[in-house]
Parts: structure tokens; C-alpha cells; sequence
């Protein structure tokens, strides 16, 4: 169905080289205002998607809806060279991915919830300059605390090879140069 192919797709994005997820014309630059502003946009989207989690009466698929933002939000950060960014929403989209797979996306919400409070700080950093060292190290201490949680739930990290300290790199993302 439909779910399966969204499922996929998601699979192939977190998993996917750089060179696959390189369109085949580049992109319009978008400008940076402008980048922020869909960033911004996209969080809030994925905010309401994810207080949807919470509501018995709209649970439909909060959890591929999320996703899609998370994704259209990695395209927007890639397309600037925001690899702290990358970082963070590609790491987020594991947890997310991992819980999914084992039909439990509810088990992170608490984890999205302050995923989205740090990524939108992330792009407030961005707005006035770059993303603080503070924000990261905090950033990556709520993710170490999030596969941890994840392990202790006896769940596999998606796309995580094992091999690789750089989260970006083992979800298959490349530095952008």
C-alpha cells in the first residue's frame, strides 16, 4: 500500500549515499531567508503532527507525517551546506525510523519533543549566525540518551552500520563539501 511506499522511500533517504540523493538538475538556490522560513515551517508542520501522537482521535499516521517533514527539512539544510542541521534531523529521523519499525512510534515522542525544541533553536542559530557549539554538544547528549533508550527498549538504531561515531555518516550522509 501506499504506507509501504512511504516506508520505502523514508528507508531509502536515511540509508541512501549523497551521491543518490543529488537531484539530477540542481536545485534554484534558495535564498536564506527564505531557507530558514521552510525550516521553520517545516518544524512547525512536524510539531503539529507529532501533538497529533498525543490525541487519541488523530493518530492516523503522525509518525510518516513527521517524516516527510524531517526529510523536506534535510533537503532544505543539505541544500545549504547546514551540516550540524543535517546531523540533527537525519538523527532524529533514525529514532523516529526505529521505533517505527517495530510498530512502536509512540515509544519517542518524548524524544521528538525535544528534538524539535533543540533543531528550532538550531535554526534561530542560524538565523543570527551559525549553530552554537553548546547547542550541538547538547544535541548530541539528548541523542546518545535517545539509543540508549532505544537499545534498552531491545531495538535495532535504523540504518546505524555499526562502523561510523559520525551519525550523519553511518545514516549514509556524506559531508557536504
Amino acid at each position: 500500500g501506499v504506507g509501504t511506499v512511504a516506508s520505502e522511500e523514508r528507508s531509502a533517504l536515511i540509508g541512501a549515499p549523497m551521491r543518490l540523493l543529488e537531484p539530477a538538475m540542481p536545485p534554484e538556490p534558495i535564498d536564506f531567508s527564505d531557507a530558514t522560513q521552510q525550516l521553520l515551517t517545516s518544524l512547525g508542520r512536524f510539531q503539529r503532527e507529532l501533538t497529533n501522537a498525543l490525541d487519541e482521535s488523530q493518530r492516523g499516521f503522525w509518525a510518516e507525517e513527521c517524516m516527510n517533514q524531517l526529510i523536506d527539512s534535510v533537503e532544505v539544510a543539505l541544500s545549504h551546506g547546514w551540516s550540524d542541521m543535517v546531523e540533527a534531523l537525519t538523527d532524529t529521523g533514525r529514532i523516529l525510523q526505529s521505533y517505527e519499525i517495530a510498530g512502536q512510534p509512540d515509544g519517542c515522542v518524548d524524544f521528538l519533543n525535544d528534538a524539535y525544541e533543540l533543531l528550532c533553536l538550531m535554526v534561530g542559530d542560524l538565523i543570527v549566525d551559525e549553530i552554537r557549539p553548546a547547542v550541538m554538544k547538547q544535541w548530541r547528549e539528548r541523542y546518545q540518551r535517545a539509543t540508549v533508550r532505544l537499545e534498552r527498549d531491545g531495538l535495532a538504531l535504523a540504518a546505524d552500520d555499526g562502523n561510523s561515531s559520525s551519525s550523519a555518516r553511518a545514516a549514509g550522509f556524506e559531508a557536504a563539501a
